[in-house]
């Protein structure tokens, strides 16, 4: 099969035609040739191309081999808002592969492979921001025992989660902050800037820090 394909001189004469067949054939035949890369990885950016190739006739971009072309393509991919970061950074590869190809045939600059940055990855972009509500339920349930220790560790997860405060807010709270008859809650904020917000107690919540304070907080001068 590769005796078939034409050489790198048949390559870069067909480069110079702009259709989108031959500039394909002409990738495709680099990559084999040139690169010695898998049916794989061949097939993957062969497939992105021919998007990026389709989208620059649809929008009448007749320089392929621009920046301005491949950055056209991908902020219209980010904005259909369904591809991931690291879909995009995938994107970004197959393009700067056609450039190369570009370049071995004179057709842009080596320089602006460089150009297309590719979009930034984070390794802990997949891990979630936090637990699911479901298990943060059976995690209070699990908690809310009899014992001193289960009723002060029920009352601080309460806070914790229904009004997602910071542990140094939890242990910032004094016995004003808590409004019973108007059932409001105050919390200072314990960064940077203090200032304080008012929330409506809610029940459950009220519930366990008021067991707290009635069987199990040491009688105390301190608020």
């Amino acid at each position: 099969m590769t005796e078939l394909l034409p050489s790198k001189s048949d390559i870069c004469s067909n480069a110079e035609d702009s259709s989108t067949d031959m500039l394909l054939v002409g990738f495709e035949s680099y990559m084999v040739n040139e690169q010695g890369l898998s049916q794989g990885t061949i097939r993957g950016r062969m497939f992105m191309i021919h998007r990026y190739l389709k989208a620059c006739a649809e929008n009448a971009i007749i320089d392929v081999f621009s920046s301005y072309a491949a950055e056209e393509f991908l902020k219209f991919l980010r904005l259909k808002k369904r591809y991931s970061r690291r879909s995009l950074q995938y994107v970004t590869y197959c393009l700067r592969a056609f450039f190369r190809y570009g370049a071995s045939c004179g057709r842009c600059n080596k320089l602006l492979v460089d150009c297309l940055r590719s979009t930034r990855v984070y390794s802990l972009a997949s891990v979630p921001t936090g637990p699911n509500w479901s298990d943060v339920r059976r995690l209070i349930s699990e908690s809310c025992g009899d014992k001193p220790s289960d009723i002060r560790a029920c009352a601080v997860l309460m806070l914790l989660t229904v009004y997602g405060l910071r542990p140094s807010e939890v242990k910032s709270l004094v016995l004003s902050d808590f409004d019973w008859e108007h059932e409001r809650l105050t919390i200072t904020s314990t960064k940077q800037i203090r200032r304080k917000r008012i929330f409506p107690l809610s029940r459950p919540v009220g519930e366990a820090v008021l067991r707290y304070l009635q069987e199990v907080r040491p009688r105390s001068s301190y608020k």
